[in-house]
C-alpha cells in the first residue's frame, strides 16, 4: 500500500499560485510512488476549483482540522510562509516525516527535510537547530514542472524568436506587467509583446495591437510562448528557473523579499540580465531602457544562455524521487 503524501499550501488572488505550482510539480514527480492529497483553507476553495488541479484535495477550517486529518504514516510537505514553528512542531509529532520548501535561509528546527533551490545558497547560511534535518540546496533540486525538466535535458540555444514574453504571475500586486508593457509601448517598441495577465478589458483596450494578452496557460502553452519570444521579462521566482531550463535569455529582478536572494544568485552566476528591485518608481525609466538595450544585445543574450547550460540538467526529479522514496 502506498504511503500518503499530503501537500499543505495555499493559492488565491492575493498571493497567486506560485506555492501551489511548486507543489504540483513535486506531485507530478512522485505520483507513481505515493497517494497524493492536497489540503487548502476553505476560503480559497473557489479559486482552487477554477484551476482544475489534477489531484484530489480537501479543505479545512483551521489547523486543528488539519491535525485531525493526518496520521502517523503520512508524509506532509509544506510550502508557504503561513506556517509558524508551533504549527510545525505540533504537526511533526503527529506524522511520519515533515518536509518543507522555503526560499529563504532561516532557523531550521521543526522539519525533517528542507528543499531550497535558490542558486548559490549553502548550509552555512542557515541556523540549523536540529542536527537530524537534511538540507537539499541549489538548482540540482530545482522543483519544476515535468515539461520544463524534459526540455532541460536536451534543449539547445534557439537563434530564432521575436518579441518579449512578460509575466509577473496571477497576483501581480504592483501591476509590474502593465507598467512594463506601457513602458515598452512608450518607447515605440514594435515587436510582439506576449503578456501573461488576467487584467480587465478596460485596461486592455488601452494597449497596442502588438500586445497579445494571454491567460490560463498550461505548462506546454507556457513553453510555446516563452520559446517563440526573443527574450523574457520575468521575476526572480520559479519562472526564472523555467527560463534556464529552456535556455532562454531573460531580464529579471525582484519585488518581494523571497525573490531577492534568487536575483542575487542569478546575477552572481550570470544567468540573467537586470536582477534589480523592479518595484521602484525612481529607477523604472532606467530599467525600461536597460531592458530594451538587452533586447537588441544578441551577444549578451548568447553569453547568458551559454552560462545557463551549466545549470538545471533536467534530472532533479530523479534525485528527489530517490530522496523521498528512501525515507
Amino acid at each position: 500500500m502506498k504511503k500518503r503524501l499530503i501537500f499543505r499550501a495555499e493559492a488565491n488572488i492575493t498571493i497567486g499560485r506560485g506555492h501551489l505550482s511548486r507543489c504540483l510539480a513535486i506531485a507530478d514527480m512522485l505520483e507513481n510512488d505515493f497517494e497524493i492529497l492536497f489540503v487548502f483553507c476553505v476560503e480559497n476553495k473557489s479559486y482552487i476549483d477554477s484551476l482544475n488541479i489534477p489531484y484530489r484535495f480537501e479543505t479545512i477550517l483551521s489547523d486543528t482540522s488539519f491535525f485531525d486529518l493526518v496520521n502517523q504514516e503520512d508524509i506532509v510537505w509544506l510550502d508557504g510562509y503561513i506556517f509558524d514553528e508551533n504549527f510545525k512542531k505540533n504537526l511533526r509529532s503527529r506524522i511520519f516525516k515533515l518536509i518543507e520548501t522555503n526560499d529563504l535561509p532561516y532557523k531550521v528546527e521543526n522539519v525533517d527535510l528542507l528543499f531550497n533551490h535558490t542558486p548559490g545558497l549553502n548550509e552555512d547560511q542557515f541556523d540549523i537547530v536540529d542536527s537530524e534535518v537534511k538540507l537539499y540546496l541549489g538548482l540540482n533540486y530545482v522543483l519544476l514542472r515535468s515539461a520544463f525538466l524534459e526540455k532541460a535535458k536536451n534543449y539547445q540555444e534557439s537563434k530564432t524568436g521575436s518579441g518579449i514574453f512578460v509575466c509577473f504571475g496571477g497576483a501581480d500586486t504592483f501591476d509590474l506587467g502593465l507598467r512594463f508593457v506601457k513602458g515598452l509601448l512608450a518607447r515605440n517598441f514594435q515587436d510582439p509583446i506576449y503578456w501573461i495577465s488576467n487584467k480587465s478589458k478596460e485596461v486592455l483596450l488601452e494597449l497596442s495591437a502588438n500586445v497579445d494578452v494571454i491567460w490560463g496557460l498550461n505548462q506546454y502553452e507556457m513553453i510555446k510562448h516563452m520559446s517563440k519570444s526573443k527574450i523574457l521579462l520575468i521575476p526572480a521566482s520559479v519562472l526564472s528557473f523555467e527560463a534556464i531550463a529552456l535556455r532562454k535569455p531573460f531580464y529579471s529582478g525582484y519585488f518581494v523579499q523571497n525573490q531577492e536572494l534568487n536575483a542575487k544568485g542569478l546575477l552572481k552566476n550570470m544567468l540573467a540580465e537586470g536582477c534589480k528591485n523592479l518595484n521602484t518608481h525612481k529607477d523604472f525609466e532606467e530599467i525600461c531602457d536597460d531592458l530594451l538595450n538587452f533586447y537588441f544585445n544578441e551577444l549578451k543574450q548568447h553569453e547568458i544562455v551559454s552560462n545557463q547550460k551549466k545549470f538545471i540538467d533536467g534530472n532533479s526529479s530523479l534525485r528527489l524521487r530517490e530522496i523521498i522514496k528512501s525515507l
